[in-house]
């Protein structure tokens, strides 16, 4: 027991630690996206605070800084999604020094970006669309993916990435529409890397049912459903990202916590069978004795928490 009780403190240090981790990296991506973002250099700031969001979507602060960066290099749809995004999370937008300056960039983004989308044909709105759809703004993705249908309604991949982002906003009868309209431009589905995914959705939007895991097909993500965007993955390492670095290691600290209670436990078990066999010659006096060794398994459990980072905002014009 007092062997437990020296290494249980250990254990719950080193689960703490891996909670932390995730929250750290992101506030530590986030500080040097400032950096590179006051030194002038927007396409590392971009990726840096591109990879902060991916570590933590829900920090307004992050989305901010993304915005301002991707409307550094032009980018004017990203830029626009990731100042909404900022805005829906922090209404009061609390971070930018002037909240009418704010509102500014965001109508001069949202113009910009339906203004590049106007000039590229359906092409250019359907490459607006998926990236909106990247950003999670699935309703700014669901109009440019109608205007591209519009524009050219014989393009089975427009229709499937339409059905994408109807379904994502629950309005069944479009995804419907345009998932049956792709299917039959191409019966192969040929441009989503799993057939019986698709069949899934096609259900799914038939019987009207909300969608019921966040853990969908890989080629769900409406920018990854063509072969050629799936090619350009091909051969490059695969890095773990933030979110799957703390579950693993959530789950590293479970296993070794779980570990030490029972290595405990058989200590203390071996402990109580080495006495109950000494003593008197094993004879025992006075009739029968017993010895009983309590055994606990103990399931896995998680738990999450939040962090928050102290770093400014830039708040550049």
């Amino acid at each position: 027991m007092a062997d437990m009780k020296k290494l249980l403190p250990a254990a719950l240090f080193f689960l703490l630690i891996s909670f932390t981790l995730s929250a750290q990296n992101a506030g530590e991506l986030f500080g040097q996206g400032n950096t590179a973002y006051k030194a002038g250099d927007y396409t590392a700031a971009y990726d840096l605070f591109t990879r902060a969001v991916a570590a933590e979507p829900e920090n307004a602060r992050y989305q901010y800084n993304l915005g301002l960066a991707a409307r550094k290099l032009n980018l004017y749809s990203e830029s626009a999604g990731a100042l909404n995004k900022a805005k829906k999370l922090d209404p009061s937008v609390s971070f930018t020094g002037n909240p009418q300056d704010f509102e500014d960039k965001l109508t001069e983004m949202t113009r910009l970006s339906d203004s590049a989308a106007d000039e590229g044909g359906s092409a250019g709105i359907f490459a607006e669309g998926e990236a909106a759809y990247k950003n999670g703004d699935y309703e700014r993705a669901f109009d440019f993916f109608s205007r591209a249908v519009t524009g050219n309604p014989g393009v089975a991949k427009y229709q499937y990435n339409l059905g994408l982002a109807a379904r994502k906003i629950k309005n069944y009868p479009a995804a419907l529409a345009a998932f049956e309209e792709a299917k039959r431009l191409d019966p192969v589905i040929g441009f989503t890397s799993d057939k019986q995914g698709f069949e899934d959705k096609l259900a799914e939007v038939r019987s009207g049912a909300a969608p019921g895991s966040t853990s969908e097909a890989a080629g769900e993500d409406a920018s990854a459903e063509t072969a050629p965007a799936q090619e350009k993955s091909a051969g490059k390492p695969a890095r773990m990202s933030s979110k799957n670095l703390r579950t693993f290691l959530m789950l590293l600290g479970a296993a070794i916590f779980i570990t030490i209670i029972r290595l405990t436990s058989k200590r203390r078990k071996g402990g109580s069978a080495g006495k109950g066999s000494s003593g008197q010659g094993g004879r025992y006096s006075g009739g029968t004795r017993s010895g009983t060794g309590d055994y606990h398994d103990y399931d896995r459990y998680s738990s999450s928490g939040t962090h928050s980072s102290s770093s400014s905002s830039i708040d550049h014009s």
